[in-house]
């Protein structure tokens, strides 16, 4: 899914597995996720590809050795052998599908000897000598909560553990023996409901049902599961005989509804232990694939035992799957809700950080580089979810995850993100940098490059900020490029870049490290620097200016300055940042930026550029048209009535009545407008403002960077200078905010 505001690169496994830390620790602090305990069932081929991810993000803040790995090895099924007159195992190896046999195999695993593994810090797997339910009895679990792997509940706010359900669930328990509980929505028919929702609750006992709705009413009022009871399962293809489709009918409850269950579920380990000793608690159910009979298990069935007493709860959060294209409506505003989170941005950010190698740079990412896409799921992530139980009063549970498989369809990570292969960049084409193109689609998908020039100065930092405040977190790559004028310097300056690295890393950016070394004959520091930001088809440069943050300006160092002669000799745009950017860090401290364009005639690119690629509206960024006036023309007025009125829609042999005055003043509306719809259309909610100044004052500038508290200014400048000119120089001298400066593609203005 392409967004420009997206964080790209995030597996759903990583996603996943980062909300539930993240939701235990919002109730119970750094020391509950520390005890939290995860068992994660996994075929061989999703275990390659999901653990050295689990290890690439530091296990998303929980402990390795509290996750409990199981390897559930695919089976090809059984075809009939005429001659035998019985089922024979089919050939593996020319297998159109293969299947894991369900949720109710690996339910079982549970209690088998030697069957788990442990997981260490590197991601190494070892045997566990015990079942994993004495390894939980002996961390004193009492409770485990499950889901399947393609619930969107997995992302919601609180995962699995729902603050209403969780506290009835042992309510009930203390009250009634009621040892799980299965969560439910109601249908008005069955068909395409159950088939995808996966069973159908009937039930109930009314013993135990009444004694259960009285402590619901007592413990949560208001609680949805009245009038529910303790109750089975029954899968789709249960439901094919006519006389089970007459039981089921003959069970709606008093609405006229059918419970559906959710593969939701709350269970008490104590009671599952006692019924794991034997496969016969299990119903085996057969299904036919291109005349291979396949067998499964169902978690269900255990808890449908009547020593579970299982008691059916409606659920409260919506029970959207992840099972057909049209449920990724519904997964975007999860994502994108995660993607805003700060306290998810930062989470991934530090465990990124904890398990960066010594040279600085990310684990390489398994598969030849590619992580899965973080909407891929395997054809059997349906029913075949199994529990991660928690250590503690509470659980959690995780079903098997794949991250490829049959009938999904793998999103690739773009170029320069997290896992993404880096080998493509140099394909991508940068509409403002030094490709010159347009600007489509494919390059907004595709991400920037971003140059962020470092020196040994202090300033330097400040560049690295303002980096990371217009960088999109998982979709650009930052280059730390700094230049050395010999081999006996380059141990410090990579030592110097590794100390920025970790500040953009942290901040979920891409980050490669590159320094310079000049020639020995020809030491020409600018054609370097120019060199490199042409190789890697460079977006925009960042740089900060140590010669124009004196208190006085002295003609000296303004001829010296590296910054300036950058401005002059690339045509890519640079933002340049010195110790009066104040507004910058406020930007960044504040996670939205405020900017503002300077607008005159030619300048749409500019406005173009900052609202599609520089600023991100979903964050609240905003932008600021300063409109540029003529000192030698007088005083504009301009009217912003609206974008109909006579100036819009003036025919050429009215304009050659008015006087020069009165063409500028419609030019300066066409502009504005102009530049407004522009800004509108690449996302921004709220049609910019406009404010008026003197173009060659730079007090006035200032005055409005002070006023707005506007952390960037964009200055237009023509494709070809000879110098920099003098009141920009003034601006970005006086200026509390960072000055982008951007060149007319055609060299006119």
């Amino acid at each position: 899914v392409a967004s420009k505001d997206r964080i790209m690169g995030i597996p759903w496994i990583v996603r996943v597995m980062a909300n539930i830390s993240l939701s235990f620790e919002a109730l119970a602090g750094r020391d509950g996720v520390r005890n939290l305990s995860v068992i994660l069932h996994f075929t061989q081929e999703q275990a390659d590809v999901c653990i050295p991810l689990l290890r690439q993000n530091a296990f998303c803040g929980l402990e390795p050795r509290n996750i409990v790995v199981f390897i559930q090895p695919n089976r090809p099924g059984y075809v009939f052998d005429g001659a035998a007159q019985r089922f024979v195992r089919a050939d593996a190896t020319n297998a159109t599908f293969l299947d894991n046999g369900g949720s109710g195999l690996a339910l079982m695993q549970l209690n088998w000897v030697a069957e788990g593994y442990s997981i260490d810090r590197d991601g190494n797997l070892h045997k566990m000598m015990g079942t994993a339910l004495e390894v939980l009895e002996e961390r004193k679990v009492e409770w485990l909560l499950s889901a399947r792997a393609g619930d969107l509940a997995l992302l919601e706010r609180w995962s699995l553990l729902d603050l209403v359900l969780v506290p009835a669930a042992l309510a009930v328990h203390k009250a009634a023996g009621v040892a799980a509980v299965t969560q439910v929505v109601k249908a008005d028919g069955l068909g395409l409901a159950v088939r995808r929702n996966g069973s159908i609750v009937v039930g109930p006992h009314s013993v135990a049902a009444t004694r259960a709705r009285a402590v619901l009413s007592a413990v949560a009022p208001g609680t949805p599961g009245a009038g529910l009871g303790p109750s089975t399962e029954l899968r789709a293809s249960e439901l094919h005989a006519g006389a089970m489709k007459s039981v089921v009918k003959g069970v709606k409850d008093s609405s006229e509804s059918y419970c559906l269950g959710l593969d939701r579920y709350i269970v008490n380990l104590a009671a599952l232990k006692s019924l794991l000793v034997s496969p016969e608690v299990l119903r085996p159910k057969l299904a036919m694939r291109q005349g291979v009979v396949h067998v499964r298990m169902d978690m269900g069935d255990v808890l449908s035992h009547d020593a579970m007493r299982t008691l059916a709860m409606r659920a409260r959060s919506a029970p959207t799957l992840l099972t057909v294209p049209p449920d990724l409506e519904e997964l975007l505003p999860l994502v994108m809700a995660q993607d805003n989170s700060a306290s998810f941005r930062k989470l991934i950010g530090q465990r990124r950080i904890a398990t960066l190698s010594t040279n600085g740079t990310p684990p390489p990412a398994p598969m030849g580089g590619s992580g899965p896409s973080p909407l891929s799921l395997g054809s059997n992530g349906g029913h075949n979810g199994i529990t991660s139980p928690a250590s503690g009063p509470l659980g959690s549970v995780l079903p098997p995850i794949s991250p490829t498989g049959a009938g999904s369809k793998d999103v690739k990570a773009p170029p320069g993100s997290w896992g993404g292969n880096g080998a493509q960049r140099g394909s991508i084409t940068s509409p403002w940098g030094s490709n010159p193109g347009g600007h489509g689609a494919n390059a907004l998908r595709e991400g920037r490059q971003i140059v962020v020039f470092i020196t040994a100065s202090s300033l330097s930092a400040m560049a690295v900020d303002a980096a990371i405040a217009v960088c999109k977190p998982g979709r650009d790559t930052c280059h730390l490029v700094t230049v050395v004028s010999g081999q006996m310097h380059v141990e410090a300056a990579q030592d110097m870049l590794e100390s920025h690295y970790a500040v953009l890393a942290r901040a979920l950016v891409e980050v490669q490290q590159e320094v310079l070394v000049l020639d020995k004959e020809e030491p020409q520091l600018v054609p370097t620097m120019e060199e490199y930001v042409m190789r890697v088809s460079a977006d925009l440069v960042i740089m900060a200016t140590k010669a124009l943050n004196t208190s006085q300006l002295q003609s000296t160092k303004v001829a010296g300055s590296v910054t300036l002669a950058v401005i002059k000799r690339l045509s890519v745009p640079v933002l340049v940042v010195n110790a009066n950017s104040g507004h910058m860090a406020d930007a960044l401290k504040h996670h939205v930026v405020r900017a503002a364009a300077m607008v005159k005639r030619g300048s749409l690119p500019l406005v173009e550029y900052m609202a599609q690629w520089l600023l991100q509206p979903s964050r609240g960024d905003s932008l600021l048209l300063v409109q540029a006036e003529d000192p030698n023309a007088g005083p504009l007025k301009v009217s912003l009535a609206g974008t109909g009125g006579a100036a819009a829609g003036a025919s050429p042999a009215g304009l050659a009545k008015l006087s020069v005055r009165d063409q500028q003043v419609l030019a300066a509306q066409r502009q504005i407008m102009s530049a407004q719809q522009t800004v509108v259309m690449a996302g921004f909610k709220q049609t910019p403002n406009v404010v008026a100044v003197d173009g060659e004052k730079v007090e006035e500038v200032v005055r409005v960077v002070g006023g707005h508290s506007i952390s960037v200014v964009g200055y237009l400048l023509p494709r070809v200078i000879t110098q920099v000119p003098a009141h920009l120089v003034q601006l970005v001298h006086t200026c509390r905010a960072a000055v982008l400066c951007f060149k007319q593609k055609d060299g006119k203005l």
